[in-house]
């Protein structure tokens, strides 16, 4: 029997719903304040994203010199490029256009916390909703990479983005209809263009939805039923169709969304590799000369170095694979590193004594948040404790088996982890209380 108050939908917060807007404001004025404190929008780096929002504004296209000479590029997805370039042609490329930049970031970090607070009010209760939005809110990961991380990476795009994505899911879930999975799509579609990861997760949403709607007792009947399962991909990808148009004009092969899973499929498994992407001494450098490149034959690696982007990756990606095929052992080794540096983090690769102590603290609690998301399925085995869990597993297998660690690889599962772990601390405070309440009866009536 589940706890009344994490079933009661209808509760209501005691603060009220101004409440809520005061916890987001004071999150937002705190991630600006740290800005403000570390100074991150002096030294901010967008990395390959900055350099292709600078050819933009030159008039060179969405281009790249990545590990070669400039050339038209898809190896990151182009929202986020295209923002920067907008930001930098309004506001030059200043100081005060990093500040807007990460102050756009915090207040997308920020919305996340209120989106996480909806999903929880709508599956479960008003109390454990609060508690959500004041832990994500305040959550010290999220602070640091929308304000305090010099390097201006995706999370507070994309973990929005992911729980847009569940809210959507959530949504069709409690009435599923064709409306509801194009409107799924849609934001899938949307998302493709932030975080290209996401287009994996699309199986197991159908899936689910697939579950949902079988369970389902709405209007849709035979073969209907399958229409939204049809519908949802089917909108991803035609958001998809103009990006696809514009890399197969630059490559002259289809490319449906970006490049670059050959090369790093490539950096996570060869015969250097150590499971962490930073190790790689200075990947990001022009002409192909970093460490494992040395592993290639002088003639693979000239003809590496003069492809372009699309058979660049074609050849590492046969070259990975030839490594994991005669090396199965030592891809078992690299995934288990690479899966412990999901959880923990990568040691020492930050430029200050503070930021490794705030990485080493984000990886001290990790496992305990994981045993207590998934001990989660203990006290409710519902479909959103298994669609969390899913899309959890989902990101850990993803970045495991396929690519090397990075430190924020895990932020767009932490806000589900985060759900789970508060969903069973309350539940086993609550059956700790109707335990005493129940001891104290028997006290009295004897």
């Amino acid at each position: 029997m589940q706890p009344a108050t994490l079933d009661d939908r209808d509760d209501v917060s005691p603060s009220g719903p101004h409440g809520v807007w005061w916890v987001l404001m004071a999150a937002f004025l705190l991630r600006l304040t740290c800005m403000l404190i570390f100074g991150s929008h002096l030294y901010a780096d967008e990395a390959e994203m900055g350099e292709i929002a600078r050819n933009i504004l030159a008039g060179q296209g969405f281009s790249l010199s990545l590990l070669g000479p400039e050339q038209p590029t898809a190896f990151i997805p182009p929202f986020e490029p295209y923002f920067f370039a907008l930001i930098h042609g309004v506001f030059g490329d200043t100081p005060l256009s990093y500040a807007i930049l990460i102050a756009i970031r915090s207040a997308l970090s920020v919305t996340s916390a209120y989106v996480a607070y909806r999903i929880v009010r709508d599956t479960w209760s008003e109390r454990l909703a609060i508690l959500t939005l004041c832990t994500i809110a305040f959550y010290p990961p999220f602070i640091y990479y929308s304000a305090i991380s010099e390097y201006l990476v995706r999370p507070p795009f994309s973990v929005l983005l992911c729980l847009l994505i569940v809210w959507c899911l959530l949504h069709f879930e409690r009435h599923p209809s064709l409306g509801r999975a194009c409107l799924t799509g849609g934001v899938f579609g949307f998302s493709l263009y932030v975080q290209s990861n996401f287009m994996s997760f699309i199986p197991f949403a159908l899936a689910w939805m697939a579950y949902v709607l079988w369970c389902s007792r709405e209007p849709l009947q035979g073969w209907r039923k399958l229409l939204p399962l049809v519908a949802m991909p089917l909108i991803a990808m035609l958001l998809l169709l103009p990006w696809t148009v514009r890399n197969y004009r630059a490559f002259g092969e289809l490319v449906p969304l970006r490049t670059g899973f050959g090369l790093l499929f490539w950096l996570a498994n060869n015969p250097v590799a150590t499971g962490d992407l930073l190790s790689v001494s200075s990947w990001y450098v022009p002409r192909f000369d970093m460490a494992p490149a040395q592993t290639l034959s002088p003639p693979l690696l000239a003809q590496v170095r003069q492809a372009n982007e699309v058979e660049r990756d074609r050849l590492l990606l046969r070259e990975a694979t030839q490594f994991i095929t005669s090396h199965p052992e030592r891809y078992l080794q690299l995934t288990l590193i690479r899966l412990r540096s999901f959880w923990l983090g990568p040691p020492k690769h930050h430029k200050t004594a503070w930021k490794q102590i705030a990485v080493a603290a984000y990886g001290t609690y990790s496992v305990v948040l994981l045993g207590l998301a998934l001990t989660a399925l203990a006290f409710r085995r519902d479909r959103v404790v298994w669609l969390f869990v899913l899309l959890v597993i989902h990101f850990m297998l993803l970045y495991g088996l396929v690519q090397a660690s990075y430190s924020y690889y895990r932020m767009d599962s932490e806000p589900f982890c985060l759900i789970l772990a508060l969903y069973t601390l309350v539940v086993l405070w609550e059956r700790r209380s109707m335990f005493v309440g129940r001891k104290v009866g028997s006290e009295i009536c004897m």
